[in-house]
């Protein structure tokens, strides 16, 4: 968000694209299927904070990462589409 603040949205969106799975944790335990549904969950929890600090590129730049990564869940296009 600082990238953000500071008008470098380049900065922002490679600091997102680097980060994006950054200290998450998920239990070992888990199935893939299971694992899958909690990193979204996860994405699109750090995206509505960005929208409440008022950081909107730097949801976008997460969002996209997000379906990047995992394109087929319709969640994430959904709240893409959203941000536009």
């Amino acid at each position: 968000m600082l990238a953000e603040q500071a008008d470098s949205l380049q900065t922002c969106k490679a600091i997102v694209k680097e980060t994006i799975d950054f200290g998450m944790n998920l239990d070992s335990f888990m199935d893939e299927k299971e694992r899958k549904k909690q990193t979204r969950q996860i994405w699109l929890e750090n995206v509505d904070a960005c929208v409440n600090q008022g950081a909107i590129e730097t949801a976008k730049a997460l969002i996209m990462n997000a379906i990047s990564l995992d394109s087929s869940k319709k969640s994430l296009w959904m709240r893409a589409q959203q941000l536009e």
